[in-house]
């Protein structure tokens, strides 16, 4: 089984979390899983093909990728934010989040069968743009959960 079959297990696990109406408790070093995972998906995905990683390539992958991490700071810090008595921190995570990150990999597969010259450019800034959208989200929780005293 490949990363990438896991990581759409975890984001169906996900989805019956979020059906059942959780609040989610903010675990500092599991917070993580998610960017980390993507990203061994993108580096088990890429390294087992023969990619010449040209300039478009690379310029995919950072526009892709900065294009990501901004909307993932928008969405982190469009998330409700609250602080138990002891002094614990949660959030409310939503569909949204979860279906853009299926469709990035439905995308991915999709494009794996086309085969065309383009496919590869754009599945790379595809998946690129998914990593930077956990990163910044991630990101942003992490900067809550560190930096604020108060919500």
């Amino acid at each position: 089984m490949t990363m990438s079959y896991g990581i759409v297990i975890l984001l169906l696990l996900k989805i019956s979390n979020i059906s059942r109406g959780k609040i989610k408790l903010i675990k500092f070093p599991n917070l993580w899983i998610m960017p980390v995972l993507f990203m061994g998906m993108m580096l088990e995905d890429y390294g087992k093909q023969n990619f010449v990683y040209s300039s478009e390539m690379m310029m995919a992958l950072a526009v892709f990728g900065i294009a990501g991490l901004c909307v993932g700071l928008i969405r982190g810090g469009s998330l409700k934010y609250e602080r138990d008595s002891d002094e614990k921190m949660y959030y409310k995570e939503s569909y949204l989040s979860l279906l853009i990150y299926i469709l990035v990999i439905f995308a991915k597969w999709g494009l794996k069968f086309i085969g065309a010259v383009s496919s590869d450019i754009i599945a790379v800034g595809l998946m690129s743009f998914a990593c930077g959208s956990l990163i910044g989200r991630c990101s942003y929780i992490s900067y809550r959960y560190l930096f604020s005293g108060s919500l």
